[in-house]
């Protein structure tokens, strides 16, 4: 364990030196770190009482100190705060070095995670990738998994095969299909891919063929609706679809409706 000032550190930097590996702090040392700085102020009260003036103020100058304003007009600090930077790298790239605290988004799991160990990164993500000895490289800080669709705007995309399946790259997706021939769109059940209840996604007809809409069973898509077919007939048509509950699915928009 590396002390500096009583404190245990988790990186090592120019003022204080860390866990070797920086390692993780455990529960217990982070508990102590908080026990230390709790008991530190309160000597700080009790050097100004015997100083004759309490504390008036406490005030944070920097992001990482506290100045503490006595009554008497004088000042005691600025004290640093314990701290570890996270350094920005955008998205995550395969065959890539990175560094520990460096900090990602990850697109294909909709995450911000920061770098617990020293590697180069794979070919393709792995949240669980680990060094083979049960360190994990990554640790994740923010999940948008469940929130991203309703965060980001939605993405104009184009789809011009005839088939097209539901997956998590639809997630705020608008599709403009264009393959002649139409479009098939599949809902995979909840077991193949389970979607976040509230899930919308949106396909226009971008030419001749139209768009059929079906679900996998469990998943079901318009249950026990007849007012209107599963699919398009219209250049330019627009339907949203919708998953409103586990394995259920709903669609709005232009139909065609079933001919007497």
């Amino acid at each position: 364990m590396a002390e500096v000032d009583g404190l245990v550190y988790h990186n090592t930097t120019a003022d204080f030196v860390g866990k070797p590996g920086a390692a993780l702090l455990t529960s217990l040392e982070a508990d102590y770190n908080n026990f230390k700085i709790k008991t530190d102020i309160l000597a700080l009260f009790l050097q100004a009482a015997a100083l004759g003036a309490g504390i008036d103020d406490i005030t944070q100058p920097t992001p990482t100190t506290l100045l503490f304003h006595l009554a008497d007009g004088t000042d005691l600090g600025p004290f640093t705060i314990p701290s570890s930077a996270w350094i920005g790298k955008g998205e995550w790239s395969p065959v890539t070095q990175y560094a520990v605290n460096d900090f990602f988004f990850e697109s294909t799991t909709m995450g911000f995670y920061y770098v617990k160990f020293p590697h180069t990164s794979a070919g393709s993500f792995n949240p669980g990738q680990t060094d083979g000895l049960g360190n994990e490289y990554y640790q994740i800080a923010i999940d948008l998994s469940l929130s991203a669709s309703v965060l980001r705007q939605t993405t104009t995309k184009t789809e011009s095969a005839t088939t097209h399946t539901v997956t998590e790259a639809d997630l705020g997706a608008f599709w403009n299909c264009t393959n002649v021939a139409g479009c098939a769109i599949t809902i995979p059940p909840d077991s193949t891919y389970d979607a976040p209840i509230d899930t919308e996604i949106s396909y226009r007809q971008g030419a001749a063929g139209g768009l059929t809409f079906a679900a996998t069973a469990p998943a079901t898509f318009n249950d026990g609706v007849t007012a209107f077919e599963n699919f398009t007939d219209d250049l330019g048509a627009v339907v949203t679809i919708k998953k409103i509950a586990a394995n259920t699915w709903v669609g709005m928009g232009r139909f065609v409706e079933p001919t007497a």
